[in-house]
């Protein structure tokens, strides 16, 4: 009798056993395989979500750029304005806002998208709110861009150099 035990344990693993050991395998493989796929799709949206604030970002800092190397403002809104350069011949550039776009426009052509609330408060040079386009130092806007239900708020200011008025 003794044989015969010594005969069975050596028999190896049956098929229910088996059987267990790939369930358990599939089991960790599709898990992992699972959180891999999760992981990558994440990384596209937030690489993407990313991308497109970083141009709305970029959009508002050229604007930013542009009224900064200005001569001055000829017309101000709260969601528009015209910015001069005076060259031989003076250039003019008019910055709106496109709420049904959500686009920043300059003359009338898209220029940064993504835009979903746009404002301006035009100071003078002792920091106080004007309405005179002459007496316009200092721009600051309070924007706010919006990717796949994620906003980010650029609030900044600019002053006007005026070179050459």
């Amino acid at each position: 009798m003794n044989d015969s035990r010594y005969v069975k344990s050596r028999l190896g693993v049956t098929l229910v056993e088996v059987m267990i050991a790939v369930a358990i395998i599939s089991i960790i493989v599709t898990t992992v395989a699972s959180l891999y796929v999760q992981s990558g799709e994440t990384t596209m949206f937030i690489r993407d979500r990313s991308d497109a604030m970083y141009k709305a970002q970029e959009g508002v800092e050229r604007m930013i750029d542009k009224v900064r190397n200005s001569d001055g403002l000829t017309s101000i809104g709260t969601d528009a304005f015209t910015i001069t350069n005076h060259t031989a011949t003076p250039i003019t550039s008019t910055f709106s806002y496109s709420s049904t776009n959500h686009t920043i426009m300059l003359d009338g052509a898209a220029y940064t998208t993504g835009i979903t609330t746009f404002t301006v408060t035009y100071l003078d040079s002792g920091g106080i709110a004007t309405t005179l386009p002459a007496d316009v130092t200092k721009m600051v806007f309070a924007i706010t861009a919006t990717v796949d239900d994620t906003s980010k708020n650029l609030d900044t200011s600019v002053s006007i150099r005026r070179l050459t008025l």
